[in-house]
C-alpha cells in the first residue's frame, strides 16, 4: 500500500465573504482526499501577500515530504491586475502538485500549468475588461 500524499491547504482570503473558511476547509480537504492524500497544515495569505504567495513559499521551504498545496480557487493566482505565472511555474518546477478545490483542477506538469495560466488570463481579461496582464 502506498503512503498517502500530504498537502498544505491555502484558503482564499478574497472569497471569505462568499465562502466562509469552514466551507473552504471542507472543500480543500475533500480535494486532498480525492488526490490520495490529506491536509496536514492550513494557511492563508493575507491581503499583503496574496500576489506573491510568500506565506505558502516560506512554509514549503521549511518543510519536507510535502506533495503539494490545495488552494480553494484558481483565481488565487490572479490577484490585482496580474497573473502570478512565475510563482505557479516555480512551484510546479520544484515538484509540487497544485490542486484547486472549487474548479476541480490539478496541476502536476509544466504543460498543465501553462493551460491553467491561459485560463486565468482569459478570466482576467473578461472579468477585468482586459486590464489583467500575463507576464512572459
Amino acid at each position: 500500500m502506498s503512503t498517502p500524499k500530504t498537502f498544505y491547504s491555502c484558503l482564499d482570503v478574497a472569497s471569505i465573504k462568499e465562502v466562509p473558511q469552514p466551507i473552504q476547509h471542507l472543500a480543500n480537504g475533500k480535494m486532498a482526499e480525492q488526490m490520495g492524500g490529506h491536509i496536514i497544515f492550513y494557511l492563508t495569505e493575507d491581503i499583503y501577500t496574496r500576489a506573491t504567495h510568500e506565506m505558502v513559499i516560506a512554509r514549503l521551504k521549511r518543510s519536507s515530504n510535502i506533495d503539494g498545496v490545495v488552494f480553494f480557487r484558481l483565481t488565487q493566482f490572479a490577484s490585482g491586475e496580474r497573473v502570478q505565472s512565475e510563482v505557479m511555474r516555480r512551484l510546479v518546477a520544484e515538484g509540487y502538485e497544485l490542486h484547486f478545490a472549487r474548479e476541480r483542477v490539478s496541476i502536476r506538469t509544466p504543460e498543465q500549468a501553462e493551460e491553467a495560466l491561459r485560463k486565468l488570463y482569459v478570466y482576467g481579461w473578461t472579468e477585468k475588461r482586459g486590464r489583467m496582464r500575463l507576464p512572459a
